[in-house]
């Protein structure tokens, strides 16, 4: 898996968890 993928998904993950947090 290229890094910045990975670095792009965990970016969206991230973005994710907090919107679902509100």
């Amino acid at each position: 898996m290229p890094a910045f993928y990975s670095d792009w998904f965990i970016e969206r993950l991230e973005a994710v968890l907090v919107f679902c947090k509100k």
